[in-house]
């Protein structure tokens, strides 16, 4: 992968005072996580349990992509069976990202209520990782997201469930309790980077001392809202017994659409039939 990624975000990184990283290899961490060209997988990261665990190697692999600081979560690279620690929970969600079906890049490019800034960051991403329309978003999401976080330390302390800082993420205990299903936690990391770009929040309508609301889908819950919806739309196109992993991003979706002061012009906020995720054969 051409290491001229780096300069796709030389203005954002200048602002936000981070330097510049060679971008990950999406093609070589995958197959350190055993996972085929075209293979997409649903399970491990969800309450249904999964097919196979992550292993030790794949777990080392995600980290070294995001700057995972092991020593702060207070664990090393293992096998992860089910995510039962925030270092667990986190490799999950780098997992999701990682292996699931995101649809197509044209999906990813043409949704209405996107912001212009970020769809420009992932199109320009997108062609110097050789993608066309037709192809997967998931290369391209998973790159982004990658090239805007430094490091992610895991911080008890914090007030809220994420909190990015100069590239730093900064992975607070609200993000394990509250992100159990592992799309959450990736949609949220997909938030922290969206904020690089868009900043911070606005005033809550119902309560304008609490900024953490965004005044229309172009701010980072509706970048957080487009990715679970990707997510829960290919759950739905692909089929098959997907129920809690549909539920687990539909949650997410409602969650960021329901802080998000306008979000009508915004397709992730419209919603879908609720049937879908409850149906044992998704349609």
């Amino acid at each position: 992968m051409p290491h001229r990624l780096c300069s796709l975000l030389a203005l954002l990184l200048t602002v936000v005072g981070v330097a510049c990283q060679p971008p990950p290899s999406y093609e070589a961490t995958r197959s350190r996580c055993g996972l085929g060209a075209d293979e997409v997988a649903v399970g491990i990261w969800t309450a249904e349990g999964g097919d196979a665990p992550i292993s030790a190697d794949c777990a080392e692999a995600l980290a070294e992509d995001f700057g995972l600081d092991w020593d702060s979560f207070g664990e090393a690279p293992h096998t992860i069976r089910q995510p039962r620690t925030p270092a667990g929970g986190l490799i999950a969600a780098l997992y999701v990202g990682l292996a699931a079906d995101f649809g197509s890049l044209q999906d990813l490019l043409d949704s209405p209520g996107n912001s212009p800034v970020l769809t420009a960051d992932l199109a320009a991403i997108a062609e110097e990782l050789g993608l066309r329309g037709s192809d997967p978003a998931g290369p391209a999401l998973y790159v982004h997201v990658a090239l805007g976080v430094h490091r992610i330390q895991f911080s008890p302390e914090l007030d809220v469930e994420a909190r990015i800082l100069r590239g730093v993420v900064h992975w607070g205990s609200d993000a394990w309790t509250q992100r159990v299903d592992a799309i959450g936690g990736w949609a949220l990391l997909a938030h922290e980077v969206a904020h690089q770009v868009q900043h911070g929040h606005a005033p809550c309508a119902d309560d304008p001392s609490v900024f953490a609301c965004d005044a229309s889908s172009e701010g980072p819950l509706g970048h957080e809202a487009l990715v679970a919806t990707l997510y829960q739309d290919a759950l739905v196109d692909t089929g098959g017994d997907r129920g809690e992993a549909c539920k687990a991003a539909r949650w997410t979706r409602n969650n960021a659409c329901g802080r998000i002061l306008d979000p009508n012009h915004a397709r992730a906020c419209q919603i879908p039939p609720l049937e879908a995720c409850y149906d044992t054969e998704l349609r």
